[in-house]
């Protein structure tokens, strides 16, 4: 499945993982030279209770609520501005990372089968450092 972004010229496509349900989402602005390398910022959309994986309650906004926000934050600032990057730009939200880094994985081999060229990638998380030095 493919979209458009909401006022922009991105797309926004699921990924659909062979050895798992859930799926990871992406959203690519393609870059006025689609030949230069592609960069990458990243988060994952899954969740899990680490003390009771199967049944537990799994708040999302402890991991990786924040990173989810921030790039979902990104695409709806960069899409109204219509954002025309020189490189390819992707934004990834990865499956089943609490599980084994499957998500992230898939797409990265995937990647790496199709010979694509990655200038960088950023992966956007929260923090687990104390807020005031505390």
């Amino acid at each position: 499945m493919q979209a458009a972004a909401a006022g922009g010229n991105a797309t926004v496509s699921q990924v659909v993982h062979p050895d798992f349900e859930q799926r990871s989402v992406l959203a690519r602005f393609p870059g006025t030279d689609p030949s230069l390398p592609l960069v990458v910022l990243g988060a994952h959309l899954d969740s899990i209770n680490m003390f009771n994986e199967s049944q537990g309650r799994s708040p999302g906004a402890d991991d990786d609520g924040s990173g989810t926000v921030v790039l979902l934050e990104a695409l709806r600032v960069l899409s109204a501005a219509r954002f025309q990057p020189r490189n390819p730009v992707e934004l990834q939200w990865y499956a089943a990372e609490e599980v084994g880094l499957r998500g992230s994985a898939d797409i990265a081999n995937r990647y790496r089968e199709q010979g694509a060229s990655v200038f960088g990638m950023m992966q956007v998380r929260r923090s687990t450092a104390p807020a005031h030095g505390g």
